[in-house]
């Protein structure tokens, strides 16, 4: 399964997630400052 974490989530909690195994993809990295109805298509 795979995650994607909104910008507020901590880049701290995405990379404990990372190394725990979790495939995870932060909107910070992919497309900051997108609308949160894009987030929610990004993630499907």
């Amino acid at each position: 399964m795979r995650f994607l974490a909104d910008e507020n989530v901590p880049r701290s909690v995405i990379e404990k997630l990372r190394t725990t195994g979790f495939e995870i993809a932060s909107v910070r990295d992919v497309d900051p400052g997108i609308a949160d109805a894009d987030v929610i298509n990004l993630a499907q």
